[in-house]
Order: C-alpha cells, then sequence, then structure tokens
C-alpha cells in the first residue's frame, strides 16, 4: 500500500492543451461544469451571478441571474437593491426551467418504455410461435398508448397519424413473418 496511486482523482498538471479539438472538448467540458456550479451557487445561496465566457473562437458565453441589466447595474452600484418585478422575473424563468426538466424527465421515460416495448416486438418477431399474432396486437396496443401518452405530453393533434403509421409497420412486419 505504500506509493500507490490510484489512476481515479489526481493532480494533473496546469499546462496548455496543444491539440486545438482537445482544447475544445476540454473547454465543452469544463464550461458545462462551471454553468452548473454557477447555477447551483444561485439557488443555494439566492445570490446574483453573471459569468461571461470568451473562447478562443466563436461568440461568449454566457451565464446570468436573475437578468445581465440587473447585475451589471449591481455590479456598478453595489448598494443598489433589486425591485420586486426583478425578483418575480428570476422566479418565473426559474419555476419554467422546473418544469421544462420535469417535462423531459416524462420523454425519458416514455422513452425508455418505447426500447423496452420495441425490444419486446423484436422478441415476438424472433419467436416465430403460433400465438404470434396476438402477442403482436399486445405489443402495438402498448406502442399506441405510448404514442397517445407522448401526444398529449406535447400537446400535438397528429396521435391518429402516428397510430396509423405504427399500425401499418406492425402490419408490414407480422406479414413479413408469414
Amino acid at each position: 500500500m505504500e506509493n500507490t496511486k490510484n489512476k481515479g482523482r489526481r493532480k494533473i498538471p496546469l499546462k496548455k492543451i496543444e491539440k486545438q479539438g482537445d482544447q475544445y472538448a476540454t473547454f465543452s467540458k469544463r464550461r458545462t461544469g462551471l454553468y452548473k456550479k454557477a447555477s447551483e451557487l444561485v439557488i443555494k445561496c439566492d445570490v446574483d451571478i453573471d459569468v461571461i465566457i470568451f473562447p478562443p473562437i466563436g461568440n461568449p458565453f454566457l451565464f446570468f441571474h436573475p437578468t445581465i441589466d440587473a447585475v451589471v447595474s449591481r455590479f456598478q452600484n453595489p448598494d443598489m437593491q433589486l425591485n420586486p418585478s426583478t425578483h418575480l422575473v428570476a422566479a418565473y424563468t426559474r419555476n419554467r426551467a422546473n418544469r421544462l426538466n420535469n417535462k423531459l424527465e416524462e420523454f425519458h421515460t416514455i422513452e425508455n418504455a418505447a426500447i423496452v416495448q420495441n425490444n419486446l416486438y423484436d422478441e415476438v418477431i424472433k419467436t416465430n410461435q403460433k400465438g404470434r399474432i396476438v402477442s403482436a396486437i399486445t405489443v402495438w396496443a402498448g406502442d399506441a398508448q405510448c404514442l397517445i401518452k407522448l401526444s398529449s405530453i406535447m400537446h400535438i393533434g397528429c396521435c391518429l397519424l402516428l397510430t396509423f403509421t405504427f399500425i401499418s409497420t406492425c402490419m408490414l412486419k407480422m406479414f413479413q413473418l408469414k
């Protein structure tokens, strides 16, 4: 156990990355991490923050809370208090972000269910047994429910088109089994 170093978390010497592709990849990862830390700081400490990053190529990246004007004004005049409307805008933005994150989680759940049902459908095709049509119809019914749920979340009126497309795909695959 003496003088044993793991390759996990160890100190990396600070030096310039030579390859431009590696530089950009590292920049993207570090930028995301910096945004997460800034967002965490805003949520936990209720602070005003502004992060501006100028990459070697392209446009600058910004992260600010509550608004960029409020942060710049506060920087120029530290004793200034924010007006209530700025707090309302920040609360609305935070609430909207939470709602969008919840919708994203719902989409991931539906996507995972669709993957499982697709795998089940593939198993039905592989098993080529006597009751394969009943199994395929069962798989189709589950996918139709998934499509209906997806359309209600996305507020789209094209559920019937998706369902008919899926029915025709199922029928083609079932006829290919014969």
